[in-house]
């Protein structure tokens, strides 16, 4: 693992996924938020390869459309901390590690 680091995301006002989470009221879902934190890391040579293990993730303000987090990432003794944070505020934070891919035959 490599350096600290920091990305600019972007949430598409018209993704899919605000259908139905939730009417009148969207949100992105939480998974989806961790999708473009392991996306952006693994997109970046040196941070993440393979399968990844989210290790910790809390959730403490919704993400609405046109929302554009930053990525903020350090690593720490073998897991990658992130914060997402929107206009300045903590929205999501956690840990994720890259896990061992089983051999062949398991």
């Amino acid at each position: 693992m490599s350096t600290p680091g920091r990305a600019q995301l972007a949430i598409a006002r018209d993704a899919a996924y605000f259908a139905g989470h939730f009417p009148g009221d969207p949100i992105v879902p939480g998974a989806q938020l961790l999708d473009l934190v392991v996306q952006t890391l693994q997109a970046r040579p040196g941070e993440l390869g393979g399968p990844i293990e989210v290790v910790v993730a809390k959730f403490l303000h919704p993400v609405r459309p046109g929302d554009q987090p930053v990525l903020t990432w350090e690593p720490q003794r073998g897991t990658i901390r992130f914060e997402l944070r929107v206009e300045g505020r903590c929205v999501a934070s956690g840990a994720v590690r890259a896990v061992a891919s089983p051999g062949p035959g398991g």
